[in-house]
């Protein structure tokens, strides 16, 4: 029997584009994709209010993690509890955090205990960055999901949080992923660029590269002319090294790391090295990050490099994000940009 011939269908076609388009909108300014004001998306966003909300100042007594996520599903987000756990569990571990955990957080090779047995409250950059009292009252704030409170539609920021927490996010047709400055770095260029009332992307170049566990940003031959090309498009991509010191001629440590997917792959692959005797966990309370300590032959210059090169991790960076605008048609919608 023959087919017949597929006919497009012209509205049908018309009303699939636009439904498309209103739900990629929706995953984009809703979920994946932070704001240029603040750095945040939106389940990072409500997760702090509903800390600040609950009086858990930098100072405050700490509380179960549950109660944090149960008010923030509740009264803002109503979607999983896991994924607002997990959104807690980042922004305790950024650069500069979000939250001041207590409790068991997951390591690089661990996962974070439950959330009924962790406890957080806002860190002291949180707490004066976006809840500073002298500009709480000027914040735009829109309904909630189903009109019963008010939330804000982007957090004051007294500071560029989205350029010293880095941030990566995916969504139909769009991908981000932006990288963290030092804020000693961040706060000279700012102040060098109100001299010179504007930015340039020379002004730029002393920004520091940071990660969420310490990595450093290899250096090498053109990467002035890679890093000025850069801060003019938002696209790149740059190696970052893990940090070592040398404890003797047979043992070093390394301490902050590159953005590692898997570093237990990584210790395998190292162990597996001629030359090396073993891999050590030699993490305790005083270290920030994780530490692992390599023991063998590292006198060999050779084998040196291919230790410190597992340890390396690229990354390819393309700065997205969203501009909230209040819609005036629509006051509970939003017009998403997204400029590279």
């Amino acid at each position: 029997m023959k087919s017949k011939p597929y006919v497009k269908d012209a509205k049908f076609l018309e009303i699939s584009k636009q439904l498309y388009t209103e739900y990629s909108v929706e995953v984009i300014e809703d979920r994946a994709i932070f704001c240029n004001i603040d750095g945040l998306k939106p389940v990072t966003r409500r997760a702090l209010w509903a800390a600040h909300r609950l009086g858990l100042r930098a100072n405050a007594r700490r509380l179960k993690a549950a109660k944090v996520v149960g008010d923030t599903m509740g009264d803002y987000h109503p979607h999983g509890d896991s994924s607002i756990y997990n959104a807690i569990v980042t922004a305790n571990s950024l650069p500069i955090p979000l939250f001041s955990g207590e409790g068991n957080w997951g390591t690089m090779t661990d996962p974070p205990a439950a959330m009924r047995y962790t406890e957080t409250r806002l860190s002291k950059y949180s707490d004066k960055v976006f809840f500073d009292p002298f500009y709480l009252p000027v914040m735009h704030s829109v309904d909630n999901y189903d009109d019963s409170r008010k939330e804000p539609f982007v957090l004051n920021a007294l500071l560029p949080n989205s350029l010293l927490n880095g941030n990566f996010g995916i969504a139909p047709g769009v991908r981000t992923e932006t990288p963290s400055f030092t804020l000693k770095s961040l706060t000279k260029v700012l102040i060098e660029s109100i001299k010179a009332k504007g930015c340039t992307p020379a002004l730029c170049l002393p920004l520091e590269f940071t990660t969420e566990l310490g990595g450093v940003l290899r250096q090498y031959n053109g990467i002035k002319k890679d890093l000025l090309a850069f801060y003019r498009n938002g696209v790149a991509r740059f190696v970052f090294d893990s940090s070592y010191e040398v404890i003797s001629n047979n043992h070093i440590r390394f301490n902050r790391f590159a953005p590692i997917s898997s570093v237990g792959s990584v210790l395998d692959k190292i162990n597996q090295m001629p030359g090396v005797q073993r891999t050590t966990d030699e993490s305790n309370k005083k270290d920030k990050y994780n530490a692992y300590g390599v023991i063998g032959k590292l006198s060999d210059a050779r084998l040196l490099a291919k230790i410190v090169d597992a340890f390396s991790a690229a990354v390819n960076f393309d700065v997205k994000v969203t501009e909230r605008i209040i819609n005036e048609d629509n006051p509970r919608g939003v017009k998403a940009l997204i400029p590279t």
